[in-house]
This record gives structure tokens, sequence and C-alpha cells, in this order.
């Protein structure tokens, strides 16, 4: 059918289904109605726009903020940066809109942001991105990396994990090419310097991007002729509408000078504002003019604060009890704390927050300081009570108590979260009024819990094929019960913490802490495969067993790294890591690791296409772990050695071995290992000619795949059962497979699975 038939027969414009065709359009829904109905697909086209726009479409960005005021003209400056964007965009420019807002901390910066673009996300119908770069967190907790964040886009846009590059410039070249022709909104929030955010502009005229940042990012007109946007602090005007938004026009007419004293007090930063504004409301009967008065008092101490001065009475103690503390940074705030705000609005935004910490019960006060040392985006109130050393109950009354003080806010089901500013203050108190030895009992708390939580997740996965006995020196051993599901789910809301979890690990918490907790994140990282932060955590934890001549971890986590180098299919790194943790493992008597090395090297020498090199690998596994009495190990040997021997056509020992490892993993109830057996014997039925007994084993993969929450597996397994039905002329029961795993891959963001499934589909008349 010509371009002019179908454009007669649907009846749209030949140039508007010249463009689709192109990909320079994105197809509206009445259009594939209109050509599903000419072309008689009976529904099929609708399904996958549908399918595809919803897997396709991000929505990334963070609630909006409640309290809203003001800045009109610099909300015009985005809105004609915008308009004179979309008019190049018009004459085919290539180039990004790219808009850097920067100003000091406190300032509203990501609120001016999170604000326009939710009022303008319609502009970019295809998505909005979103980031918190960390760029200001306290010293000791780096900047997100511009590896991990592409990463994280890259699958967020539909890539398929197990073909993402690694390296930074080809990450930003697959993001670029993932993007290229979609219409979206990125939000790069909290940028430390344009080297940070370089890497993350996309390459197309269709995209617009946000910046802030507390530095002026100059790089950034030159590289991407950004425009630029300098926030001030509020107008009094402005400022007087925030609160009387917050408070209510009423008591602010009423206290007109206290009101007027508060702003003044305040600096005009709409954060210190809020904190305020929103004290007042929480307590009915604390009068604007007793927070004025509060504020005040609160100035007057920080300006006369030298030294140690004034600590005991922020610490709640008469200062007989409490030991001497190492100074970290000089003065309440510290070095960290003033750098960061800058001068200026200094002494309003730390009125504020010492005011509020003050308000505090002791409880909540040390908690608050104890947060400052932990540096993931967010924490688990469970994470928070091993911490400060606390009772779930009690930890959940402190928390409540900073929420009401605004110092912490929610960010998820029984997580909280603080700003950027919040936290630094919170870590230099903890470093001026906690001794040492108390926060390094407190993050070796943390890191403890963390240990002992990952590896009750991991357990809910899948039994492990290396035994370890777990030390721990407090009474804050998780007490969560897991499914697969609830473990995953775990695992992935702690995923932006991993990194920062591994770092503390390595600096404060308990010897072999930071390899243990990499073994307990083995099993989520091979299911969800997300590269970087696998390999940031295992990189780390080698260099710290490394350094203190743990051997036994060194060689486990350098056998999980191999395996996930082998994924991402560098091969010769690969063989090298496992080469060398044979080496450590033989050395230092570890057989478990051992055996576990080598059945990772005949996998490789399968992706290498060297048969015999797997079987002799898998046979040395095999006969390992048979003396170690490891039936789980033995089973994934089995495995290995029939995989091998079916590429040498010997299916009768293959089929042996693959029943014997599935019988093996259905008695330990390792359903997700079991999978994987039973999906190779479903590989073997169908390579010698057993249709249907191919499909009934690939259907079985599925369901043990689902039942382990491993949704990508079930996807590929679902495929292949397609492709075995439709050999057998069950062209209905084909459809119903391939739409399952079109539904799995979209959920997933899988695009090479999606695809797969796609083109299946299309095959079917």
């Amino acid at each position: 059918m010509t371009l002019a038939q179908l454009a007669a027969r649907v009846c749209w414009e030949k140039s508007y289904i010249a463009r689709v065709e192109r990909g320079d359009r994105t197809p509206k829904l009445q259009f594939v109605r209109d050509c599903d109905a000419a072309l008689a697909a009976e529904g099929r086209l609708v399904a996958i726009w549908s399918t595809e726009h919803s897997a396709l479409t991000p929505a990334q960005l963070p609630a909006a903020p409640r309290h809203f005021v003001g800045r009109l003209d610099d909300i015009a400056l985005l809105d004609a940066a915008a308009n004179d964007a979309r008019s190049s965009s018009a004459t085919r420019s290539s180039a990004p809109l790219v808009i850097a807002i920067d100003g000091p901390p406190g300032s509203g910066k990501t609120g001016l942001a999170l604000h326009w673009a939710h009022h303008n996300k319609s502009a970019w119908p295809d998505g909005q991105l979103y980031v918190d770069l960390n760029g200001f967190a306290p010293t000791r907790y780096p900047a997100a990396s511009a590896s991990a964040v592409l990463e994280s886009f890259c699958r967020t846009l539909g890539a398929d994990p197990q073909t993402l590059p690694r390296t930074e410039s080809e990450l930003a070249a697959h993001y670029r090419s993932l993007i290229a022709g979609r219409r979206l909104l990125v939000v790069l929030d909290n940028a430390l310097d344009d080297r940070q955010v370089v890497p993350l502009l996309p390459g197309t005229g269709s995209c617009a991007v946000l910046v802030t940042s507390r530095r002026v990012l100059s790089g950034l007109a030159v590289h991407a002729d950004a425009h630029r946007l300098h926030l001030r602090d509020l107008t009094v005007s402005d400022a007087h509408q925030l609160l009387a938004t917050v408070i209510g026009e009423g008591p602010v007419a009423a206290e007109s000078d206290a009101t007027t004293d508060l702003i003044t007090l305040t600096g005009r930063t709409p954060l210190a504002l809020r904190i305020a504004a929103e004290r007042v409301t929480a307590d009915h009967d604390h009068a604007i003019s007793e927070l004025v008065d509060d504020l005040r008092a609160a100035a007057d101490r920080l300006d006369g604060l030298d030294g140690s001065d004034g600590l005991d009475e922020l610490d709640g103690s008469d200062g007989r009890n409490r030991r001497p503390v190492t100074t970290h940074a000089g003065g309440l705030g510290g070095e960290e704390l003033a750098a960061d705000i800058g001068p200026g609005s200094d002494t309003g935004i730390r009125a504020v927050f010492s005011w509020s910490y003050r308000t505090l019960s002791p409880p909540a006060a040390r908690l608050f300081r104890l947060l400052g040392l932990f540096g993931g985006p967010t924490i688990s109130t469970d994470a928070a009570a091993a911490l400060a050393d606390l009772d779930l109950r009690a930890v959940q009354k402190a928390i409540r108590v900073l929420r009401h003080a605004n110092l912490v806010e929610p960010a998820g089901r029984d997580r909280i979260a603080q700003h950027a500013l919040i936290r630094t203050y919170a870590y230099e108190l903890a470093h001026r009024l906690d001794a040492p030895e108390d926060r390094d009992r407190a993050v070796r708390r943390l890191t403890s819990w963390y240990v002992y939580a990952a590896h009750q997740a991991s357990h809910a996965l899948g039994p492990s094929t290396h035994p370890m006995t777990l030390s721990s020196s407090d009474d804050h051993t998780p007490r969560m019960t897991f499914t697969a599901q609830t473990a995953l789910a775990w695992f992935d809301a702690e995923l932006p913490n991993m990194v920062p979890v591994t770092r503390l690990m390595i600096s404060k918490g308990p010897p072999g802490a930071a390899w243990q907790f990499c073994a307990g994140l083995f099993g989520y990282l091979n299911r969800r495969k997300p590269w970087t932060i696998w390999r940031q955590t295992h990189e780390l934890a080698m260099l710290i067993s490394e350094h203190q001549d743990d051997w036994r971890g060194y060689a486990l986590v350098t056998t999980s790294f191999a395996e996930a180098q082998r994924q991402v299919g560098d091969l010769k790194d690969s063989q090298h890591l496992y080469d060398l943790a044979i080496q450590v493992s033989t050395r230092h008597d570890d057989p478990h690791n051992t055996a576990r090395a080598l059945a990772g090297c005949a996998y490789l020498a399968i992706d290498c296409g060297d048969y015999d090199a797997a079987r002799d690998y898998a046979r040395h596994a095999l006969n390992l772990t048979r003396s170690l009495g490891d039936s789980t190990g033995e089973a994934v040997s089995r495995v290995a050695l029939a995989r091998a021997l079916s590429h040498r056509g010997r299916h009768n020992d293959a089929r042996r071995l693959l029943t014997n490892a599935i019988r093996a993993l259905r008695q330990h109830d390792d359903i997700h290992r079991t999978a994987l057996a039973v999906s190779n014997l479903a590989e073997l039925a169908a390579t010698t000619g057993h249709l249907n007994e191919a499909a009934d084993w690939f259907a079985t993969a599925a369901t043990y795949a689902a039942d382990a929450g491993d949704h990508w597996s079930e996807a590929r397994h679902r495929l292949r059962l397609g492709d075995m039905l439709r050999q057998l002329g069950d062209d209905a029961g084909a459809r119903d497979q391939w739409l399952d795993a079109v539904a799995y891959c979209r959920d997933l963001d899988d695009t090479r699975g999606y695809r797969d499934a796609v083109q299946r589909l299309d095959q079917l008349d």
C-alpha cells in the first residue's frame, strides 16, 4: 500500500504520516485507531501503541512545593526561554534548551524548578526525568556520578540492562540515542559543577533541561548555550505572601510588625520562612511575635558562639556530663555549613535551624544529629532505629517530632529524607556534640543492620552457595520477614543507598562488613542488573578487603564481580577476575568459593564458545561441591555441565544432569535457580524436536520465575513458550504468551524483550 493510498483510507495528511514513518512525530492515538480500523488489525496496533506509550513515558518529577508564591519575573524568564526554544525547534534546531538556575542555599531553586516543570510538562509529552545530583552533601558523601545517573536514565527509557555499555562516554552516547526525537524534560537538581552536568545533556532540540546549583555553571553557557537564571532572596511582598499562605491572612495581618521582623530575621529565604511559618501553624498557641523573640535569641546565641560556647545549651545539658569532643569544623554549623550558606543569609537560616533544633526532645535531637552521619538520600524507620539505638516505637515518636519541626520530610512508606542543607547542619552538630566513639558506635549499628537485612532479604530470593557466619555486636539485628516479592521491594527502595552504605562500612563499619553486605546483595543484583551499582559496591569492597588482608572476603566479592563482567560482555576482564578469585580462594582454603568461581568459569567458557573448557570447569566444580556436601552448588555445576555437553551433542547426558539438578533445587525450595535449570531443559527439548515437552517446560520455568519475583526471566520464558506454541499451530496461545511478555517488558523498561515480543506479534496474521 502506498503512502497516498494509506492517507486516503485513514483520512490523514500524507505529510503527517510521512513524519510518523520517519520517527519525527509520535503517532497520536486517534491516528493509530484509524490505521487499526483501515488495516483490519483487530486492535493490535492500538494495543502496541498503548503498551509502548506507557512503557516509555517516564514521570519522575517529585511533587511540586505546596506553598509556592511569587517569583513571577523568574517564571516569565523561564517561559520566554521555553517559547524561544519551541520556535527554534520548529526550524530544526538540534540543540536542547538548557536553563541553569543558581542561587544561595535555601533560596528555592528546586522549588522553582519543580513548580515550573509541573506547570509546563505538557510541552514535553514524552516524559520527565529527574535526579538529585547530591552536589553539596557533606564532604564525606560524594556527589552522584554521571555514570550512575546515565545508567538509571537509560533503564528508565527502556534500555535492556544486559546491553548497556560500561564507560561514561558510551553510556552518554547510548542515552542520547535513546532520547533522540523524543520530547523530554530533564531536571538535574543540586549540581556540583559543569562536569557533572555535561554528560547528562541530550543531543536533540526536542528536549529541555533544567539545572539547579549553588554555583554559577558558566561552562554550560559555552558548552550548551545555556540560559542563566540567578535567584535572589524573595521580595518583601513575596515573603509576606508566603507567610500568609502558610500561617493564614488573619494572624499575619494581626501581627504585621512581628511579620515584618520575621521576614527580616529569616533573610527572606524561602526555606527558613517555610520552616518558621509551619512551626507557627503546628503550635496553634504560638504567636508570630513569640517566634520572633525566639529567633532573635537564637541569632544572638549564634553570633556569640566561639568554639564550644553555647553547645551545652544546645544539647540540653549543663556541660558537666558532656564528654570533650574533637572539633571537626569551626563554629556551630561548622566551616562546611557556613561555606554552604554563604554571607548574607547565614544568620537567618542558621537561626531557624538552631531554633528548630532547640525545640526537639532529647531523643529526637540525638536522632537528628545522627541522621547527618548517613549519606543516603532516604532512610527507613527500621534503619533509623538501629542508627540511634532506639526501639521501633521510640524512633517513630522521634521522627514525628522531627517532622513536626520540619527537619525531616516523608519519602515514601516508612522512609524519611532531609533537605541537603539541613543534613549538613545535622552532620556538623553530630561532630560538635557527639563524642567520636558514640558516632562510631552509631555507624557500626547501622552498617551491621544493613548487612543482616541484606542477607535476610537475599535468603528470601534463594539459598546461598557460600555459607558464612555474620558477626554482630549489637541488638539491632533486623526482625523483618521477607517473601521474594517483599525482598525485591526492599532492595529496590535501598538501591540508591547501596554505594553510600558501602562507603560507611569502609570508613567506620565492623571488619568484613563491606564484603558481607555485597554477598547479601548478589541475588538482587543478579536479578535487577543495575550495573553501575554492582560495580561500585564491589570495587569498594575489594579495596577494603585487600587493605584489611581479608582474603576470604576479597575472593568472594571478586567472584561476584566477575559474574557481573561476564553478563555485561566484558569476557576478558571476567576471566581475569575469576582466575584471581580461584587463586586467592585456593591459597586461603575456601573451597566453597573456589567451586563457585569454577562454575562461573564454565558459564563464561560457554559464552566464549569453548565448550570443552566449559565441560572441564563444570566437572571440576561438580567434584568439589560433592566433596563439600554442597547440594545447591552441585546443582548449579550440573546445569553448567549440561549446557556444555548439550552443545557437544550429548543430549541424553545433559538431560540426566538437568533432571538431577532440578530435583535437588526443588528440595531446597530454590525456585529462582530451579527456573533457570528448567528453562535449560526446555531448550534441550526444543533442540531435539520435542516441542510439546519444550512448551510444558517453558511454562513451568515461567511459573517458577514468577514465584521468585524475577519477571525479567519470566518474560523470556513466555517468549519461548509462545515460540513453541506457534510451531505447534496454536497461534492464539502464542499471542497470549507474547502479550504477557510485552506487559512484563513494559513494566521492566526492557526494550530488547519488548521489541522481540512485538516483532513476534507482528508475524501473526
